[in-house]
């Protein structure tokens, strides 16, 4: 039980609460508009999942048809178009958004 007690007060628990520490700063918590940028990136990952899944149906990866397929993709395919419109412009707001995640993480520092 003593050796217990020793090895809490010694440097090894000082190492685990430095890499884990109890308390998150209340300003790192704090509800504001910011705090939703990683969820919203999540979600425009999940849409990017699901229209590049839809634009694999119809897309060929071979190096003499793939600018025909795409062609194929935007002109016939029934909504075609837009669903890859979707895709590209959820691809960069994703981007926008990761990167605004990431500053706001370090300037509250809630790493």
């Amino acid at each position: 039980m003593q050796q217990r007690e020793n090895l809490k007060k010694g440097s090894f628990h000082k190492f685990l609460f430095h890499l884990h520490p109890r308390f998150v700063p209340r300003k790192a918590i704090s509800l504001r508009y910011s705090l939703c940028l990683g969820g919203l990136a999540l979600w425009m990952f999940i849409v990017e999942a699901i229209t590049g899944i839809l634009l694999a149906l119809y897309y060929i990866p071979h190096s003499s048809q793939a600018y025909a397929s795409v062609q194929n993709i935007t002109h016939m395919v029934p909504y075609g178009f837009f669903i890859r419109n979707i895709h590209y412009w959820a691809g960069q707001i994703m981007v926008i958004l990761v990167l605004l995640h990431m500053i706001r993480v370090f300037v509250v520092g809630a790493y």
